[in-house]
Order: structure tokens, then sequence, then C-alpha cells
């Protein structure tokens, strides 16, 4: 059975012939979302379906508690592969990976600030994060003033 407008544990993300058209990773994570909820339902207490990332301190992300932990949701996932909004959490996670990626590779003059604080919640006048966030960016941008290019996610609510 083909999944359409809603994520319904241990359907398919896509429909067959759209999954036919999709290629490398995106198939794997298909993929891999299929068998890991076949097992869940499986499961005599299955759990709420979702992936756990842990924020690494070694790149320029808030890695402090609660901001060390985050949380991927199949239903996020699902609403990746049907172009529909995007949760933040998935927006870090790929910033994560690209910030890692420029890491690894020794890519020169470009920064990726974590997108933790860029919500309006939390940038809202009188909020505790709106303190934290001006301490954050101060400290980014010293530590990436040799930066030609610095990327910053926002998300307006």
């Amino acid at each position: 059975m083909a999944r359409s407008e809603f994520c319904v544990a241990g359907q398919l993300i896509l429909r067959k012939d759209l999954c036919s058209l999709a290629r490398g990773a995106m198939v794997s994570l298909h993929d891999s979302i299929k068998v890991l909820e076949e097992l869940l339902l499986r499961d005599i207490n299955p759990c709420y379906p979702a992936f756990t990332v842990k924020v690494p301190k070694d790149v320029h992300f808030v890695h402090e508690a609660p901001a060390d932990l985050f949380f991927i949701a199949y239903e996020d996932i699902f609403n990746l592969f049907h172009s529909r909004r995007l949760d933040y959490n998935l927006v870090r996670l790929y910033a994560l990976h690209l910030a890692m990626k420029i890491k690894r590779e020794n890519t020169p003059d470009i920064a990726i600030v974590d997108p933790y604080y860029m919500r309006d919640c939390q940038l809202a006048e009188g909020s505790g994060e709106r303190e934290m966030a001006k301490t954050y960016l101060q400290q980014f941008l010293v530590d990436n003033k040799r930066n030609d290019v610095i990327l910053l996610p926002f998300f307006p609510e």
C-alpha cells in the first residue's frame, strides 16, 4: 500500500512509481525507514520513531544542554520526501552535516551558523534565549572573522 498525505508506520514513504525515480542516499534512507518501522511494529512496546542526533563539540554549533541533542522524527523525513515545510531540526541536521563537511574537507572561507537560536520565538524581545543567541553569534563572528561567506539559516514563524 502506498502512502499519500500522512506518515503511516509500515507503509512506503513514496509511491512505488516515485520510489523508482529516487537515487542514492534517498533510496537508502527510504528503505532504512521502512525496515525500522517494520521492526517497531513487531515490538511489544514500540517507541516513538525518531533518530537521535548528538551535536559534536568540534564545530561551532551550540552543544550545551538542551541543544546538545535533538531528534528527527520519521514524520519529518516523510515531509522531506514530499517537499513539505521542514521541521527546523531537519534543517539543523543538514547545517551540521555541511559544517562537518567543511571542517573535514578543510574548505576555506565558509562557515555555517548553528540555526538552534534562529527562530522567532527565541529571538523575540524579552526572551531568555535572545541574549544567549546574541552571545553565540558574537563569538561565532569573532571566531570566523576571516571567512568570506557565513551561512545563517533562520526560521520565521
